[in-house]
């Protein structure tokens, strides 16, 4: 498995948080995966939308996902309210959670993500 990590001005690596509201068993199963291998290494996942507003006093995810149950039985403004509260990203999978996830770009080493000169140099410490 791969190592993934974003990194801060500073170089030094962080965890991305990611929350991940629905239940539909395989679908579930695959966008943590996606989500794994786009960085998200913190990940929970909920089935009703008040559990994720229960969280937010004690984590701050970085990306919310609604999966495509979530999206059809809860209440838009009641998602919306959950992502404003976060301040994070929202992106609801309707239908389609791979097509849903495009957004987060191709899983690739962090190393062949940046293929400028100046940013292979600063080789910046990642965090142990």
């Amino acid at each position: 498995m791969r190592d993934h990590a974003a990194i801060n001005l500073r170089g030094v690596s962080t965890m991305m948080h990611a929350f991940a509201i629905g239940h539909d068993g395989p679908v579930a199963a695959a966008a943590i995966s996606r989500l794994w291998d786009a960085g998200y290494h913190s990940i929970f996942r909920v089935d009703e939308p008040r559990e994720a507003a229960s969280l937010l006093a004690c984590a701050h995810p970085d990306l919310i996902l609604i999966l495509p149950d979530a999206a059809a039985r809860d209440s838009m403004n009641e998602l919306r309210r959950i992502g404003t509260a976060a301040d994070a990203p929202v992106i609801v999978a309707t239908h389609d959670v791979d097509q849903a996830l495009d957004c987060l770009g191709p899983v690739m080493p962090l190393e062949q993500a940046f293929r400028s000169t100046a940013l292979q140099e600063a080789r910046l410490p990642l965090a142990a």
